[in-house]
């Protein structure tokens, strides 16, 4: 076993944390505060050494080393993390998106929006489990229809994305209600969709 539990204080910058579906918030990530499980066993901090990782997959380390979005592969709606440095390893239960000619910021708002998880579920319902839980895959999500916002609408994504990291690293979750519906209504700008639309959208998404 590979990976081990982080009990002492270390360089983590050796080190790449594991991060599983059940850590992964939208937004942020919950390594080292929620239990880690991988392969029928449970971590409060588990990482992986440089090092130890090369040698078992050089592609595996590769993508750990770069820049991506972190998707879970088991929830009630997209639930999707922006790892920016480099700093986790996704585990196998997760899907990753790396090497976008699209703002990944922007995308991370998109793929965490209602609309987006609107058009999941809608559109892979037979995949649903007990619970109302999705299973996200990686063929499904490349199926998600993305729209180029103007110049304008872009900045103004990233910026909302950009508080709103920072807002559920405090987990201020009044300014994060607020904030979540500033950035919906800009995507269903982007997406033209007409106030009818919206609120079956918000409607739908009410319970997830």
């Amino acid at each position: 076993m590979f990976i081990f539990i982080l009990t002492f204080t270390l360089d983590i910058s050796n080190y790449k944390k594991l991060l599983n579906t059940g850590t992964i918030d939208r937004y942020v990530s919950q390594w080292g505060h929620k239990t880690t499980k991988y392969i029928k066993a449970s971590y409060n901090k588990p990482v992986i050494e440089n090092n130890d990782l090369y040698n078992i997959s050089k592609k595996r380390f590769e993508e750990a080393e770069t820049e991506k979005i972190i998707i879970g592969g088991m929830n009630k709606r997209l639930e999707c993390y922006y790892d920016n440095h480099g700093n986790y390893l996704a585990g196998k239960s997760t899907i990753i998106v790396t090497n976008s000619n699209i703002n990944m910021k922007y995308l991370l708002g998109l793929l965490n929006s209602n609309l987006i998880s609107y058009f999941y579920r809608v559109s892979f319902n037979t995949c649903s489990l007990k619970g109302g839980y999705l299973v996200i895959s990686a063929s499904r999500v490349k199926k998600i229809p993305i729209k180029i916002p103007t110049e304008v609408q872009l900045q103004m994504a990233v910026d909302i994305v950009n508080e709103l990291i920072n807002l559920y690293k405090e987990d201020n979750k009044k300014m994060i209600a607020e904030k979540e519906t500033e950035l919906n209504i800009l995507i269903y700008e982007i997406y033209c969709l007409s106030k009818k639309e919206q609120m079956v959208v918000e409607e739908f998404m009410k319970d997830y």
